[in-house]
């Protein structure tokens, strides 16, 4: 019996050690290829020709389209890599998060590859969408590039993209006015908005989106801390004030539904209270009723 109990906890052992050493095989491995990505990234030399340029921030003329073609076909290949499970982002991320961003988030490589081209490039747009959703789920913050990009997107859609002034608030309630209509009286649209829009008091961000000059979206985003009522103006549950921004409302006029415009317009949001010193926030929070699926 102790003969026998000695062989099972040697065979146990013996496949912890196995399975260990495939493991540790594996991450080696891993490892190697990572660093034959980042010596193939650094050893071509269109690829380094182009990386210099957005380093410098030089303008990227038509007659580097070789370069740029270079450049995203590397990014092309990982994202392929990466859909097939032959590299994880996670082991990549840190490593090539800011040369991607950065070549995806430049106007000259926008308008002249991902936007006038969109259909060569769509490993490129899924990897951005892929990369932004992991960036998302781990906490990390956004890179100044993808909202560039979303934002170039919008454009090429036909829509032009402003910050909209307290002076001007009239076209945000008449936008109000029409999705209040199309809502058929149901109640998940706050009634307090018009009362933030004629307090100039309060610190508060309005990016808008327009066709032809018109409004046809609109998010608001507030500091709390600058109201009176908080409670108001984000609940009765709000966490630190001080930390946190209040994203108030967000309007798409019915006719122009399904465009992505309100995912934009809180991501450019998101921009204000991460970048903008003024506002230092730590977290973006908002009330939405429990039906209005398409808000959550």
């Amino acid at each position: 019996d102790a003969f026998g109990v000695f062989v099972a906890v040697a065979g146990a052992i013996g496949a912890l050690v196995v399975l260990y050493e495939v493991r540790l095989t594996k991450r080696i491995a891993q490892a190697e290829f990572i660093r034959d990505l980042q010596t193939g990234f650094s050893s071509d030399e269109n690829i380094g020709a182009l990386w210099r340029k957005l380093l410098l921030k030089e303008p990227i003329p038509l007659e580097d389209r070789a370069l740029i073609s270079s450049y995203l076909t590397f990014f092309e290949t990982l994202g392929l890599l990466l859909d097939r499970g032959a590299i994880e982002l996670k082991l990549v991320d840190d490593l090539f998060r800011n040369r991607f961003f950065t070549a995806v988030g430049n106007p000259d490589i926008l308008r002249q590859t991902l936007i006038s081209q969109a259909g060569a490039f769509a490993n490129i747009h899924r990897l951005i969408a892929d990369w932004h959703e992991h960036l998302v789920q781990k906490g990390v913050p956004v890179h100044p590039g993808y909202y560039a990009y979303i934002e170039a997107i919008t454009v090429a859609k036909g829509y032009q993209v402003e910050a909209v002034d307290l002076a001007h608030v009239a076209p945000v309630q008449d936008l109000q006015r029409r999705v209040r209509a199309s809502m058929a009286g149901r109640a998940w649209l706050g009634k307090d908005l018009d009362a933030v829009l004629v307090d100039g008091s309060g610190r508060h961000a309005i990016r808008g989106v327009y066709r032809d000059g018109a409004l046809v979206a609109a998010a608001v985003i507030l500091d709390p801390v600058h109201y009176e009522r908080q409670s108001a103006v984000a609940g009765p549950h709000l966490p630190d004030a001080s930390s946190t921004a209040v994203l108030h409302a967000v309007l798409v006029d019915p006719n122009h539904r399904n465009q992505g415009l309100g995912r934009t317009l809180v991501e450019l949001l998101e921009r204000v209270v991460v970048e903008d010193d003024d506002w230092n926030k730590q977290q973006v929070v908002c009330r939405i009723h429990p039906k209005n699926r398409t808000g959550r």
